[in-house]
């Protein structure tokens, strides 16, 4: 069955309660799917915490109402007492990662197709 095709399908699913609203901790919110991804999720009324390089920056480019850590992934995980801090008035449900390179800038270079590959 394609639930897309039957709204009539979806809304009943919403009205018995089986779509949650979750606590979400996202990564890669300032890319092209992660701002789209974030708008239908607060649409939904999940609750988001975004792991940002620039908390400054990612606000100025996501005028919505989220909550943020500033955290550099690509030099060391998360650590566990920030996640702890973050998530200690409600409890993280859920991490959806679309961190990675933005492969529609720059130039193709053996080293950079490399990186990515690796």
């Amino acid at each position: 069955m394609d639930l897309n095709s039957n709204s009539n399908f979806n809304s009943d699913l919403k009205f018995k309660g089986y779509f949650k609203k979750m606590n979400i901790l996202l990564t890669g919110a300032t890319g092209f799917i992660g701002k789209q991804l974030i708008l239908s999720l607060l649409q939904e009324g999940h609750t988001l915490v975004v792991v940002t390089r620039n908390i400054l920056k990612t606000k100025s480019k996501l005028l919505f109402p989220l909550h943020f850590i500033e955290w550099d992934l690509e030099q060391a995980p998360l650590p566990t007492k920030m996640l702890e801090e973050a998530f200690s008035n409600f409890p993280l449900e859920g991490v959806i990662n679309l961190m990675g390179e933005n492969i529609g800038e720059g130039d193709w270079t053996s080293e950079r197709k490399q990186r990515l590959w690796e």
